[in-house]
């Protein structure tokens, strides 16, 4: 099983049950906006959570970048946020790290630029103080 093309179109369909099978034991998770690891139940509970918040949320994979274990993946996110409707575009990168015995995906990290409005640090004023 290609178990990098099967992630993206678990999410992309919505079928987040099907994830866990495709995580190795010890399978952590970091992007910028989630930067501290998580396994994977608290990956798969973080992408159930954004689904709700953007139910037509998918990814398209421009680029893929296979190599020795890994892949690096080149992917476009986007979708609407159903409270307010406004569409968010986010240009990533994935880092994919797959264990060689088990051929499951050990360790992912997403990388991209956060809107202003969703960094950590989007209520403090340009000296660092809060708003």
């Amino acid at each position: 099983m290609d178990v990098v093309a099967a992630y993206f179109e678990r999410f992309n369909a919505k079928k987040l049950d099907e994830m866990a099978d495709l995580f190795g034991s010890g399978y952590s998770y970091a992007e910028p906006l989630f930067p501290e690891p998580q396994d994977a139940a608290e990956h798969v509970a973080v992408m159930r959570q954004i689904a709700q918040s953007y139910p037509n949320r998918r990814m398209r994979v421009r680029r893929r970048v296979p190599g020795a274990s890994r892949e690096v993946v080149e992917a476009v996110w986007s979708g609407t946020r159903a409270d307010n409707g406004i569409t968010l575009t986010l240009d990533c990168l994935f880092a994919v790290d797959i264990d060689p015995k088990s051929g499951r995906i050990s360790r992912m990290r997403g990388y991209y630029e956060p809107p202003p409005d969703m960094r950590p640090d989007s209520n403090r004023d340009s000296n660092g103080s809060n708003r």
